[in-house]
């Protein structure tokens, strides 16, 4: 009898699994058990299923595997590495392709408005095809026909369910009745405590096998940055782009990708759900080739590009799970690589739409603000230890700190620097003199001498300090506000509908006199 690792050297060409990967191998095929696996960025989670499916075929031929997964470009690409790798031959079976294979049954296929052949859907429905890949919200779409030959269900960044099904993608809250009873593998590579918890038991697996591998990447460098001026900022992204590697930026917003496209100049190219399949597909095809993508946060996961040498987050991201998992494209192949994000306080008011939507993007930038080590804090936050020293190293030869916090690199905004006490307490005073409850430019605005309505109703009040500020920019009064934050002299207050207001501490109140 064939065993899983002869199975591994005959169709991948490998001696021996990674870890985690046999025992979730062993868990679905021999154990018959639902199993939830946390794997980190490139350690091979796209193989485990592999493998099961060409096991499970063996046994029955007309046996399929559904993999539910969030994207097209996602879906595209492993459908693609499926069918490069694989073929069928005329018994059903998955068979190695060979460098004489041309054309023949795809091994796998696409269900959903990118697939454009219309004999795949009731050939799918025959269970002519191992492995069907479809997104969530086409599942009511799918008849009893083929779920009748459905032997594994496969939810591929299953963090999904938690993540996005809570707010902008229901559909993956929805998933468990289709396939009631059928064998069950959901796979991710971050899931902090709460939203395990959350996965498990919306798919109601019965008695799971929990299989969890740290995410401790020690190839990738974190480092932070407050926003300033774009130009300022760009000057910090373009000598980091490397011309031996790939980058990717993540924008917010559709617009944002445009315009930050524009400005690194004809090498860099926009990505986002706002352009057609074959625009996307063009660009990703560019991309592959070595330029720098522009992209909203529908590029990403799962995408087998090893050597991204630098991801950018300009924005704080939705929360430290899609954080994690977008710093994860960087570096798969396992060499050094830079996360860098840029990030204000404002920018958390885009994301509003819900309770749950602030409540992540608070604990965000809670983690921004935090002067430990950004690795040790990240890890912590997903439930893990990093017991490895005292500080994040990174590198080998010589041996870096792995953080801006560890390397001593904060940015000034974010450190805690000599301010003038006068100034201190002119801005302490101005933000009291506007209500004690406002973003950073209100008050800023009022030591300027800003004519604004918005400014003017505060200017009534008795000793007020408006336009007593004009010895200094707007743009230095700004980065002193940052610091009063870091100095417990202000606090931030995310309020209800997810906007950032600041308001004096006892100890502001004591300085201010």
């Amino acid at each position: 009898m064939q065993t899983y690792t002869d199975t591994l050297c005959t169709y991948f060409g490998f001696s021996e699994f990674r870890p985690g990967q046999l025992d979730a191998i062993q868990s679905v095929l021999t154990e018959k058990r639902p199993t939830f696996v946390v794997l980190p960025t490139s350690t091979g989670k796209t193989l485990i299923f592999q493998l099961i499916t060409i096991v499970n075929r063996q046994q029955v031929p007309t046996g399929v595997t559904v993999v539910i997964s969030p994207l097209i470009a996602l879906m595209t690409d492993q459908v693609s590495n499926w069918n490069r790798a694989f073929a069928l031959d005329v018994n059903g079976q998955i068979i190695k392709r060979t460098a004489q294979s041309v054309g023949g049954t795809p091994v796998a296929v696409l269900l959903g408005s990118a697939q454009d052949d219309p004999a795949v859907k009731p050939n799918a429905l025959r269970g002519m095809y191992p492995v069907v890949y479809m997104a969530p919200e086409k599942l009511p779409f799918l008849s009893s026909a083929i779920i009748d030959h459905v032997q594994l269900l496969v939810i591929d960044e299953c963090h999904c369910i938690s993540e996005h099904g809570n707010s902008f993608r229901p559909s993956y809250r929805a998933i468990r009745p289709f396939f009631d009873g059928v064998q069950t593998l959901a796979l991710t590579a971050t899931a902090p405590p709460d939203i395990q918890v959350d996965i498990l038991t919306n798919l109601a697996l019965d008695n799971p096998k929990i299989i969890r591998m740290s995410m401790h990447r020690p190839n990738l460098r974190m480092l932070l940055r407050h926003k300033r001026r774009r130009p300022e900022d760009m000057a910090i992204i373009r000598p980091l782009v490397s011309p031996d590697g790939r980058t990717v930026i993540f924008g917010t917003t559709r617009a944002e990708c445009e315009s930050l496209a524009k400005e690194l100049g004809p090498h860099a190219y926009a990505y986002h759900a706002g352009l057609s399949v074959d625009e996307r597909a063009a660009v990703l095809s560019r991309f592959i080739n070595g330029t720098v993508l522009v992209a909203t946060n529908c590029f990403g996961l799962g995408v087998d590009i090893p050597n991204i040498r630098l991801v950018v987050h300009y924005g704080l991201p939705r929360s430290l799970l899609g954080y994690a998992q977008e710093c994860g494209r960087a570096g798969r192949d396992g060499l050094n690589s830079t996360c860098l994000l840029f990030f204000a306080s404002s920018d958390i008011s885009k994301y509003n739409e819900t309770e749950r939507d602030v409540a992540l993007a608070t604990k965000m930038l809670a983690w921004t603000k935090d002067t430990r080590c950004r690795r040790r804090t990240l890890l912590t936050s997903f439930g893990e230890d990093y017991l490895d020293g005292t500080s994040c190293s990174w590198g080998v030869d010589p041996i870096q700190h792995g953080c801006d916090v560890c390397s001593n690199e904060l940015d000034s905004m974010q450190a805690t620097q000599d301010v003038d006490s006068d100034d201190i307490r002119l801005l302490l005073q101005a933000v009291e003199d506007t209500g004690n409850h406002a973003g950073r430019g209100l008050p800023v605005d009022f030591l300027m001498g800003s004519r604004a309505k918005k400014v003017i109703r505060f200017v009534h009040k008795v000793n007020s300090v408006y336009k007593r500020g004009t010895h200094k920019t707007k743009t230095e009064w700004v980065a002193i506000h940052g610091q009063l934050t870091h100095l417990n002299l202000l606090r931030e207050v995310v309020t209800g509908r997810g906007f950032i207001v600041y308001k004096l501490t006892p100890e502001g109140r004591r300085v201010m006199g």
